[in-house]
């Protein structure tokens, strides 16, 4: 049997907390944590060990520290080693030093179903080691049937499934192994679609996005979605993603505060328009100082961030909507991101805006070669 070189490094970090290792190393990088020590040092040998099982009293229905003796002994075969394991969990099910000794056997064996359940069962029982936990099945994950046996695995009880799927988008996990478990767990759409976003993925991010805007009993019906800013949990980029100085207001639209200083991205959304012509109308009220920060709405291409369509400043008013003409690009400008962002004033001076509604109509279709 082929074991992963990822497989081997976590079953070599179990057997590192076994051997009580004060310094450790876990997929390449090192960690300086000093270990507690898991169980009583014995002075007795393994043959002592293997002798006190057989005479364990029933009086003693909780005593394992000979069942784990007998299971860490290398002149035994594995087989029995694993039954020792598992007689030990029969007695007492919470024994830690047992789950570490039965994941490792497993990882070693390329048991992925029984490797996971007894690292499901360590995160549960071992919380201050939670994090290793949850790298050792990341590492299971790179494995195929490892991956599969995780989503065998999980539950709507899981309670360590966000974690993984957020991790796993985090560490370069392709988009085909979390729609292997993604379905499973509640709330992992949001990791999905950055996966599928950035591999470029982003006709597959917009269908994700799209069964997810179902689950959520609404409709897309154009660019952009959500154009009156109805407060909504859908995820993003194909829905207004907003920083800590915007919010929705229930009965005007989008409330935005800018302090003038810095230049933050205050909201945006990724869309999907074609090649052509379009108008963006933006309907909102603006009060700023003329010495203090303003605001910019940018358009540009999300794969080719210098590749701006459309760039301008709002000004002070309350006349009527504003209205922008723009053109997408035939080639390179897949997926564009409207913004709005801050710009650094002389003075750090308060800026409001209410933003009522945002519509994007098409005018003309982009002609060869624009």
């Amino acid at each position: 049997m082929i074991v992963s070189q990822q497989i081997v490094r976590a079953g070599l970090a179990i057997v590192s907390l076994l051997c009580l290792i004060p310094t450790w190393q876990v997929f390449g990088h090192a960690s300086q944590t000093k270990l507690h020590e898991m169980f009583s040092a014995s002075t007795a040998n393994i043959s002592a060990g293997k002798a006190s099982v057989i005479g364990t009293p029933q009086s003693h229905p909780l005593a394992t520290k000979p069942f784990l003796q007998a299971s860490l002994d290398p002149d035994l075969d594995i087989k029995s080693r694993i039954e020792f394991a598992e007689f030990g969990l029969e007695r007492n099910p919470r024994d830690i030093a047992l789950w570490m000794v039965r994941a490792e056997m497993a990882l070693l064996q390329g048991d992925w179903a029984k490797a996971v359940f007894c690292l499901d069962r360590l995160y549960l029982l071992d919380t201050s080691r939670s994090d290793l936990y949850l790298e050792l099945l990341l590492s299971i994950s790179k494995n195929s049937a490892g991956l599969h046996a995780i989503a065998d695995f999980l539950t709507s009880d899981t309670v360590w499934a966000r974690k993984l799927v957020r991790l796993m988008a985090n560490t370069g996990s392709t988009s085909d192994e979390l729609l292997v478990i993604s379905p499973k767990v509640s709330g992992s759409v949001q990791p999905l679609l950055n996966a599928f976003v950035r591999q470029g993925e982003y006709e597959r991010a917009f269908l994700v996005w799209l069964d997810a805007l179902g689950a959520e009993d609404q409709t897309f019906s154009g660019w952009p979605f959500n154009p009156n800013f109805k407060q909504t949990k859908v995820a993003h980029p194909f829905n207004w993603q907003l920083s800590p100085h915007a919010e929705y207001d229930a009965i005007e639209g989008l409330y935005i505060r800018y302090e003038g200083t810095h230049k933050p991205r205050l909201v945006s959304q990724a869309m999907l328009l074609g090649p052509g012509t379009y108008t963006l109308t933006i309907d909102a009220e603006l009060r700023r100082s003329a010495q203090g920060g303003h605001m910019r709405w940018r358009l540009s291409c999300l794969t080719e961030a210098k590749n701006i369509l459309l760039e301008f400043d709002p000004t002070p008013s309350e006349d009527t909507p504003s209205s922008n003409d723009f053109t997408v690009p035939n080639s390179n400008c897949p997926i564009q991101k409207l913004s709005l962002s801050g710009v650094a004033g002389k003075y750090p001076q308060l800026s409001r805006m209410m933003v009522h509604s945002i519509g994007i109509e098409s005018t003309a279709m982009a002609g060869p070669g624009e």
